[in-house]
């Protein structure tokens, strides 16, 4: 009887499984100190410092049952004065899980509808809303943030950092005299912050 059930679980796990799983990769010249903004659909994201204080590189992962989704991926990146904005174009029946590289010292901003997020050691402020996912926040120096707020309305937070309160929905304040500042929130999810060493 366990062999029959553990190849019925085998099956279903094989036939969830993508067909398709494509990677790729993109990369823009970037000289500017303001924000970057990221505005995506159902995407994964990761961001970290990049090697090259000059460059803002993309590596992404596309999976989907339909052959031709990863060519329907669409990746814009705009520069303006005060930063740049990056946008996926994704058409529906897939997903794409991307790792973006950014300048060491830049203010990020990640909006999403549906996805988790990691951010990792950038010196610079850190603002992550999505509807349905997970977020990670690293922070190397806590002291550096004036603000550190986070929300979730159905989820758990941990962190090193602040008061949590809340039972279902919880919420997490930290206030100290740096010059940053970290607002999170998730609809659905749990929210960490950790100092980056605890990682």
């Amino acid at each position: 009887m366990l062999r029959g059930l553990e190849l019925i679980l085998l099956l279903l796990t094989t036939a969830a499984l993508p067909k398709y799983v494509e990677t790729g990769s993109q990369a823009w010249d970037y000289k500017s100190a303001g924000k970057i903004e990221v505005r995506v659909r159902s995407v994964n994201v990761r961001v970290f410092p990049a090697t090259d204080e000059n460059r803002v590189s993309l590596s992404y992962t596309t999976r989907s049952n339909h052959s031709d989704f990863t060519s329907k991926v669409q990746f814009h990146f705009e520069v303006h004065p005060t930063g740049a904005v990056l946008t996926v174009d994704e058409p529906r029946g897939g997903m794409v899980d991307l790792d973006l590289k950014v300048p060491s010292r830049t203010d990020i901003s990640v909006r999403i509808t549906g996805g988790d997020v990691v951010i990792g050691d950038l010196e610079g402020d850190k603002e992550v809303d999505t509807h349905g996912g997970d977020i990670t926040l690293l922070i190397p120096q806590p002291l550096r943030y004036s603000t550190v707020k986070a929300s979730t309305r159905v989820g758990d937070i941990q962190s090193e950092l602040g008061s949590i309160k809340g039972l279902i929905g919880k919420s997490l304040n930290f206030q100290s005299n740096g010059k940053y500042r970290i607002q999170a929130h998730t609809t659905a999810g749990d929210i960490h912050v950790f100092r980056s060493s605890s990682f």
